[in-house]
């Protein structure tokens, strides 16, 4: 099997530049590098890949101005800690206590497309190229999922008009099996890390009775 790269990943996108073919390679070790065998695992049980693989970084940046379809959904992790003390001297008594944490996570936006740029400072810069197979991970009219860090995303309701700036990324499925070696058929490419580029938007008009 031929990889397009045998390096670090700190240099993957340097020395790979082709968003399309993305092929995942070993990262280069010192001495003869081993392929695990992969062992069954129980049935509902994720695996794990084997170590020592790496994804192709990738620098594009999108903006995108569309309509949103639907109220935006969340995923979101909480975690809240807290104390309280309380003291009572001659029938006067006295309470304190905090309660500290914060919500994190990442918002989903069902999008309609109306125009779409993207800029890359190394393709751009002249310091790597795009492979000729190369297509961008949108057009206009696609309806497309973005993942939003922006907790102002959250307000945003169907038939509004916004525009979004997105990173693409290269993500690995689950593997099934331990020590599984991951290929290409098993990346995805998403929009990841958007979030609106200014606060303005073109909210649905309100319907008149």
């Amino acid at each position: 099997m031929k990889w397009l790269c045998i390096i670090p990943l700190a240099l993957a996108l340097i020395a790979c530049g082709q968003p399309t073919q993305v092929q995942v390679a070993p990262v280069a070790q010192s001495g003869q590098q081993t392929v695990p065998t992969p062992q069954s695992v129980a049935p509902g049980d994720d695996g794990n890949y084997a170590m020592g693989y790496a994804l192709p970084a990738v620098t594009t940046v999108y903006t995108m101005t569309g309509m949103v379809l639907a109220a935006p959904g969340s995923l979101q992790q909480s975690s809240f800690s807290g104390s309280s003390s309380a003291s009572m001297i001659n029938g006067y008594g006295s309470a304190s206590g905090y309660i500290s944490g914060g919500t994190s996570g990442k918002g989903f936006v069902r999008f309609k497309v109306q125009r779409i740029g993207w800029y890359d400072p190394y393709v751009d810069g002249g310091i790597t190229q795009r492979g000729e197979l190369w297509t961008p991970l949108a057009k206009i009219d696609d309806v497309i999922m973005l993942k939003t860090i922006d907790s102002k995303a959250s307000a945003l309701g169907n038939g509004d008009v916004v525009t979004f700036m997105c990173r693409e990324q290269y993500e690995f499925v689950p593997a099934v099996a331990k020590d599984e070696i991951p290929t290409t058929a098993s990346v995805t490419r998403e929009f990841d890390d958007c979030r609106m580029l200014t606060p303005q938007f073109a909210p649905q008009p309100t319907p008149q009775p």
